[in-house]
């Protein structure tokens, strides 16, 4: 998402500056610092909330799956044998 929004795009407006202008155009603080430019940057904040929103998700889960309590898991063989002794 923001590769395609926001990353892509720059990078396509540096290339044509740098083989315009030369590379060290492409870089100067008056070209990143242009509207165009400043509005790519916004157009990345979906896509960081978006990866945000996974990366907290993931220690979440890692965090559970680390700290949550082993609990026995019976199978259908232990509960029929134990109703078969109870009988």
């Amino acid at each position: 998402m923001m590769v395609f929004i926001s990353l892509l795009p720059q990078g396509i407006l540096q290339g044509f500056r740098a083989f315009a202008d030369g590379y060290w155009h492409a870089r100067t603080a008056e070209f990143m610092h242009s509207p165009i430019m400043e509005l790519l940057v916004w157009l990345r904040v979906p896509g960081d909330v978006v990866f945000s929103f996974g990366a907290i998700l993931f220690v979440a889960i890692v965090f559970m799956m680390a700290f949550a309590r082993n609990v026995p898991v019976r199978r259908q063989d232990d509960v029929s044998s134990i109703t078969d002794t109870e009988s």
